[in-house]
């Protein structure tokens, strides 16, 4: 059964950051959902090439809760197939491992940079057009958990070269409203407004907050 519930604020906020080198960052959060095998579950989200997708594991402050509650997770990229029947073994690669939920400095963080191309071997290259997928499994020995899964659609725009994003992201919202989950965040590149931001960096116009809320939304 999804874990959805209507009617109540959303956990997303979408937030606007600075970036470096004159440049501004769209933050835009969600949870991965965890849908059933037969319903077409998991989340989508659209990316632009030169995009980061943040990825968050589970994390526990003190008191810590029993180590049997603690979330752990394995996540793979995997194809369509692997995504809809949520098994890893089709054609499934490891990308990361949630493996320590009480770190002392804070959550494990991991990111995956949709770019055309990448000097390293084991690097991944996604193309415009085309859909990717992410799912979760449970690691051996660990409390099995509900499988998490997510689809990344790569706009097929030509805006998106070279690091620009024409337009603001639409907000989106969190699906499931568990106390620990894996969370994701987008950061999308644009290029800064004229002149303000520019004295701001120059030192001729007092700091803006370095996080404005822009908007919520509500499921």
């Amino acid at each position: 059964m999804k874990e959805v519930r209507r009617g109540e604020p959303s956990l997303c906020l979408l937030l606007l950051a600075w970036g470096l080198a004159l440049q501004t960052t769209w933050w835009l959060e969600w949870r991965f959902h965890a849908g059933s095998a037969d319903d077409g579950g998991g989340y989508t989200v659209e990316v632009s090439i030169n995009d980061y997708l943040d990825i968050y594991c589970p994390h526990y402050g003190a008191p810590l809760p029993p180590a049997e509650r603690m979330e752990h997770y394995v996540l793979y990229m995997v194809n369509g197939e692997g995504h809809a029947s949520c098994d890893h073994r089709q054609r499934g690669f490891k990308r990361w491992e949630c493996n320590r939920p009480a770190a002392p400095g804070g959550p494990l963080k991991f990111s995956e940079k949709f770019q055309l191309f990448t000097p390293f071997s084991l690097g991944f290259e996604f193309r415009p057009g085309h859909e990717y997928y992410y799912i979760s499994a449970t690691p051996p020995n660990a409390v099995d958990r509900p499988c998490l899964r997510l689809k990344v659609y790569v706009r097929p725009t030509s805006k998106c070269w070279g690091g620009h994003v024409g337009s603001r992201p639409s907000p989106l919202v969190s699906l499931t409203h568990r106390t620990h989950s894996v969370v994701c965040r987008v950061r999308r590149w644009s290029q800064p407004s004229q002149g303000s931001q520019l004295q701001q960096w120059l030192g001729l116009a007092p700091p803006e907050p370095l996080f404005s809320p822009l908007q919520m939304g509500t499921f």
